[in-house]
């Protein structure tokens, strides 16, 4: 990326520290116009061993949620709340299983004590924004069942079903709605 790019944008946002800060960046640049490149034939590979240690859980949900609450508009959000609390009462199942409900409580809670962080990320966003979170949720997948490196829960089949048919008949309505 230029320079400038990266300066007008602000690079990554620092208040994420680790992990997704490399999504909202790229959420935000698309939103702006500009036009990102897909490889599909490449690979990045991390040198690393993948575990859930307490606090990179916790970073990793809180770091999501920034994102969507920092890249969708206000109208938006109310309208994928829905499925947006389908996705946390599913995250917090596998929470539950899992032995890290303490990070997902961890994260809502830090959301809420740094919305104004937030909100002026919502407001960068928007300040360069030049196309609708319409035509980026075109974009997106919302596939639970291709995430590879989680043990996906019993029912994610139908899960995976409902996001899909969600997206389908919500995508025209916030279409509509940004036309207001």
């Amino acid at each position: 990326m230029r320079r400038d790019v990266w300066d007008r944008f602000e690079g990554f946002r620092r208040e994420y520290f680790i992990y997704q800060e490399d999504s909202d960046l790229g959420w935000r640049l698309r939103l702006a116009g500009l036009h990102t490149v897909r490889v599909p034939g490449s690979r990045v590979v991390h040198d690393y061993e993948f575990d859930r240690q307490p606090n990179k859980l916790f970073l990793l949900e809180r770091n999501r949620l920034v994102t969507v609450l920092s890249n969708y508009r206000k109208s938006t959000l109310v309208l994928l709340a829905p499925a947006l609390l389908a996705a946390e009462l599913g995250i917090v199942a596998v929470a539950i299983r899992d032995g890290w409900l303490r990070e997902k409580f961890r994260s809502w809670w830090s959301v809420w004590r740094n919305r104004s962080w937030i909100s002026s990320g919502r407001a960068l966003t928007d300040r360069n924004r030049t196309i609708g979170d319409a035509e980026m949720m075109a974009t997106m997948g919302c596939e639970i069942s291709s995430m590879p490196k989680i043990k996906s829960p019993n029912g994610v089949r139908g899960a995976d079903w409902f996001f899909r048919t969600y997206l389908r008949f919500i995508t025209p309505i916030v279409a509509f709605v940004e036309r207001l």
